[in-house]
């Protein structure tokens, strides 16, 4: 199944926010928690194998580990949907 960019956006951004809630509180923004994604896109719509390749940065002062935030991601996908995988392709 392709997965159009505007699509990888909104996902993307629904993580992004709710691990920045887990990280740093409901008050992340004043304590400068910030994460960034720079998206790959790779195949094509048209075909039907268009998917992303995308890579996250952190800002701010936090103590959570690479594989912390890796089983929060997990975590964050699994509740999006009731227990099925949020991201259809594996976007991370």
């Amino acid at each position: 199944m392709s997965v159009s960019e505007e699509e990888a956006r909104r996902r993307l951004n629904y993580l992004r926010v709710q691990l920045l809630r887990a990280m740093f509180g409901n008050s992340w923004k004043r304590k400068g928690g910030k994460i960034t994604f720079l998206a790959f896109k790779q195949g094509s719509r048209e075909r039907g194998n268009q998917h992303f390749h995308v890579l996250m940065a952190t800002e701010g002062k936090h103590n959570w580990s690479d594989f912390r935030i890796a089983m929060k991601i997990q975590t964050i996908e699994r509740k999006a949907v009731g227990g099925t995988r949020f991201f259809e392709k594996r976007l991370i």
